[in-house]
C-alpha cells in the first residue's frame, strides 16, 4: 500500500465533543492553521452553537500514508459508516485510533497535541479543589468504591441502618 510513496503528510483524527461523529484528514500544515480554512467554518460554527469544542483524537506527523487509504479501510470496518467527510460509529474512538495506528504506521510515534481536560473532568477537578481536605477524602472514598464496591455498599448500609 505505501510502496513508492515518499511524501510525508500529517494525519489527524478529530471528533465532536459528544464523540458522535469523527473525521480523519490530512494536511501539510499545523492543525490549528488547517482549521482556519473555509471548509471547516460550518462545522466550527455548529460546535460554537452547541457550546462544544473539537476534540483531537489522534495526530501523526510526517507519515507516508494518504487519508483516503485510511478512509477505505474505515469503510470496511463493522459499525462505521462514512457520510461525506465524517464517519458515524459505535466504537471507542481512542481504541479505533490505536487500531489505525497499528494498521498504517506502527513505527511512527503519535504526537499528543491536546492535553486539556474534558468538560466533565474539569468540573470534577474544580469541585474537588473547592472541597479542600474533604475533596481528598472524597477521592479516597471514590478509589475505595472503584476497587471494592461491595465494601462501599456495606458501609452505606451500616450508616443508614443506625
Amino acid at each position: 500500500m505505501t510502496t513508492g510513496f515518499k511524501i510525508k503528510k500529517n494525519l489527524y483524527m478529530l471528533a465532536s465533543e459528544d464523540f458522535k461523529v469523527f473525521c480523519f484528514g490530512m494536511t501539510e500544515r499545523p492543525l490549528e492553521e488547517r482549521h482556519k480554512d473555509g471548509d471547516w467554518a460550518k462545522f466550527h460554527n455548529y460546535l460554537k452553537a452547541r457550546g462544544e469544542k473539537l476534540i483531537v483524537i489522534g495526530w501523526w506527523e510526517g507519515v507516508s500514508v494518504l487519508d483516503t487509504w485510511v478512509h477505505d479501510w474505515l469503510k470496511k470496518q463493522p459499525t462505521i459508516q462514512k457520510f461525506a467527510e465524517w464517519f458515524s460509529h459505535k466504537v471507542d474512538l481512542y481504541i479505533l485510533a490505536n487500531r489505525i495506528e497499528k494498521e498504517f504506521f506502527p513505527k511512527t510515534p503519535k504526537t499528543k497535541k491536546d492535553l486539556t481536560l474534558k468538560k466533565h473532568q474539569q468540573e470534577f477537578v474544580n469541585k474537588s479543589s473547592l472541597l479542600g481536605k474533604s475533596g481528598k477524602s472524597f477521592c479516597c472514598l471514590l478509589s475505595a468504591v472503584l476497587v471494592n464496591p461491595l465494601w462501599f455498599c456495606r458501609q452505606l448500609y451500616v450508616k443508614v441502618s443506625r
